[in-house]
Parts: C-alpha cells; sequence; structure tokens
C-alpha cells in the first residue's frame, strides 16, 4: 500500500453510513447538512452491486486528482487509497479516521449516481470515489482509534480533501498507512494504572458477573486493545481499555437469562453523566452470560439524540431509582416507661 496515492477525505460523523437507519445521521460541523438536510455521504458505506460509492464534500466540487499522480486531462485515478474522517461527537480538536477505500477510483468532479447505483433517500445521489465493496473497510465505534489534531503542520485543515504526498509529516503518514494496514497493530497508549431483575443468589450474581467481564475483556482484547481492571476501586466502572488515541471507561452488567435489563450503582450512574467521560464511556451487557453462546451488546452515549445506543439502532430506557441511607439519629425518643 505504501506506494499507492492515498487521499484523506473528512466528513460528518456516522456509524454505519448505510442510510438513515435506526436513528443513525450525521453528526458535524457541515452547514448543508444543516440547510438542505443530509449529504450523499449517509451512503459511503452501503454497498450496490458489490461496489461502494463514497462522497465527500469538496471545494467546488472538485477533487484535484492531478496531486495524486493523474495527468491534468484525466478524469479520474485508479489505484488510489482513500481514507475517511470524521470529528467524534462530544471530543473536541479531534478527528478520528472511520474507515477506508481501497484501490479506489477518485474522480476529479463530481459524479451522480444512476440506475442500479441509484438509492433512495432524502439526499441527492452525488459521489466522487468508489471502490470494490470487498476492498473497504468501515471500522466498528470501539475501533476508531487512530485520531490526529487537525489545523497543524503536517496534518489536515480546515479543507474536506487533504493531499499526503504534497505536505504531510513523513512519520504521521506511515503510522496512518499502517494502521490502514493493520488496525490491531497500533501501538497501544498509555494505561491508566446480572440478571433482571437483579439476581438474587449472590453466589450465582458472582459467576454473572465475572463471565460477563471475561466476555467484554476477550471482546476488546482481540480488536488490540490493553484492558485493565478497576473493579476493586469503585471508580465507577469496571474496565479501562486503551489503544492508539481512544481511551475507554466500560462498565459491564452480565444477565443470566435473554433479556436484557440492568441496574447501575449512583457511582456508575455518576460516572456515565459526566460531560468529559460521557464519549468514552461504554455499557457492556452481556445476556445469557453462563451459556455457550453469550451475547454482548455495547451502548455509547448519543450526543445528537442524548440516549445510550448500540451501533444496530437498540436504545436504553432509563428510569432513575430513588434510593436512601438511614443512620442513627442523636436525638432519643422520650418513652413512657419507668
Amino acid at each position: 500500500m505504501t506506494d499507492r496515492p492515498i487521499l484523506i477525505l473528512h466528513i460528518p460523523w456516522m456509524l454505519n453510513y448505510a442510510g438513515l437507519i435506526g436513528g443513525d445521521a450525521p453528526i458535524g460541523k457541515f452547514g448543508y447538512n444543516i440547510d438542505v438536510g443530509p449529504g450523499p455521504e449517509i451512503y459511503n458505506f452501503a454497498v450496490k452491486h458489490d461496489v461502494m460509492y463514497g462522497y465527500a464534500p469538496v471545494n467546488h466540487a472538485t477533487i484535484n486528482i492531478t496531486k495524486l499522480g493523474a495527468a491534468r486531462n484525466d478524469d479520474f485515478l485508479d489505484g488510489a487509497t482513500v481514507v475517511w474522517t470524521a470529528s467524534w461527537p462530544g471530543i473536541k480538536s479531534r478527528r478520528f479516521i472511520v474507515g477506508w477505500y481501497e484501490g479506489a477510483r477518485v474522480y476529479r468532479r463530481v459524479q451522480e449516481r444512476s440506475g442500479k447505483a441509484s438509492v433512495s433517500g432524502p439526499t441527492h445521489q452525488s459521489f466522487n470515489t468508489t471502490a470494490p465493496a470487498d476492498r473497504c473497510r468501515l471500522l466498528h465505534r470501539d475501533e476508531r482509534t487512530f485520531s490526529f489534531q487537525p489545523m497543524t503542520t503536517g496534518r489536515p485543515g480546515h479543507a474536506p480533501a487533504f493531499y499526503p504526498a504534497l505536505s504531510a509529516d513523513p512519520k504521521w503518514l506511515a503510522q496512518v498507512r499502517a494502521f490502514v494496514a493493520d488496525p490491531k497493530s497500533q501501538p497501544l497508549s498509555k494505561a491508566v494504572g446480572k440478571g433482571w431483575a437483579r439476581q438474587a443468589d449472590p453466589e450465582l450474581r458472582k459467576r454473572i458477573e465475572k463471565a460477563a467481564v471475561a466476555r467484554v475483556r476477550k471482546h476488546y482484547e482481540d480488536l488490540g486493545y490493553r484492558v485493565v481492571s478497576r473493579e476493586v476501586e469503585g471508580v465507577g466502572w469496571d474496565l479501562d481499555a486503551s489503544k492508539g488515541d481512544l481511551e475507554l471507561c466500560i462498565e459491564v452488567k452480565g444477565v443470566h437469562g435473554s433479556k436484557l435489563g440492568c441496574e447501575v450503582t449512583h457511582n456508575e450512574y455518576g460516572a456515565m453523566l459526566d460531560l468529559d467521560r460521557q464519549p468514552f464511556y461504554r455499557l457492556c451487557v452481556v445476556t445469557e452470560a453462563l451459556s455457550d453462546h453469550p451475547t454482548l451488546r455495547i451502548f455509547g452515549f448519543d450526543k445528537r439524540t442524548r440516549n445510550w445506543t448500540s451501533e444496530t439502532g437498540e436504545v436504553l430506557e432509563c428510569e432513575e431509582l430513588t434510593a436512601a441511607r438511614f443512620t442513627l439519629s442523636q436525638i432519643r425518643m422520650r418513652t413512657d416507661r419507668g
């Protein structure tokens, strides 16, 4: 991949880029999304006849493919790597790699879908890149661990299109290429140091929780994260998971049956509501935790809808409960006893 031209395109944040499905909608400071509604990038990872059609709102509707190695009169360039970036809602001054196309065709001017490539939805049919679907990769939310600060020397700036071969910091560009080649190989960042209703059997509850934590730990370790237990520290979550530029706070809940439901403690709920921590907090619920095929669902905070949602569009409903603590009063009641 090191010899292929590479293009970095910035787009609004979404989870799936497969249309407005399950509440997934673009988030970002892109004026047209506010003025006229979602743009065609909402379909950047929707497969149409084994092809993906990508769009970025480039200046003057033009990509300068000459900067990628094309001749001045060429209408497109083949064999490029297109890296897609977006700003994670709630995380300031950082952009994250959300996916890429390899072996892509990049067009100088915006094209329009037609025939079998057309999509139905509240947007126009524009695209400026294509690639075989089997050479495209969309990263799941917690795989998006490569970030950078824009508007710094050798990094993308205000323009949606960035041509790394001309001005990128070579070391940083090598890191980008390495991440695209193998996201799990990214260096680790510095690490920071139940049934529904509640399962009544304390021994069974411990087994469920232990199995759930093991399932979640394996999931994140398989993604290349370093995972550290915080279970006995009372910090408001069970695990720290760190990889690249992402450090997650993970609360784990195990459920004996198949129905998803759980309770969080006052301390855990406070951590979930912490605005600085919210983008990095994950509530991981493992149903049928003691079975041979437990199901893991991962919920993160959706800043747009103000809900805790999974990547498949599931939404948690929250019922706030009131508790009380009793201690012995200094007041002693008078009695009639002699």
